[in-house]
């Protein structure tokens, strides 16, 4: 082997593992960004369903502190149709 051809073996060697590090960044970022997307939308997906949480715990508390107020609605407004 003469020292041109251990050149060009060389040069292509660092091409070729030039082109795969560019190849395998370039993948990773692609799958990051899928995950991101990914985690973004269960982190909204979190927070709706906490909100509807708090919306709902706040209903039930609204459910018992109104529910005489039922009752009285019912004494005040006559049950029969015909007046």
């Amino acid at each position: 082997m003469n020292s041109k051809k251990v050149f060009y073996g060389m040069l292509g060697a660092i091409v070729l593992l030039s082109a795969l590090i560019i190849a395998t960044t370039v993948m990773g970022d692609k799958i990051l960004h899928k995950q991101s997307e990914k985690l973004v939308s269960l982190k909204l997906d979190n927070e709706v369903i906490d909100a509807q949480q708090t919306s709902l715990a706040q209903a039930k508390k609204d459910i018992k502190k109104y529910n005489g107020l039922k009752d009285l609605a019912k004494q005040i407004v006559p049950q029969e149709k015909d007046q």
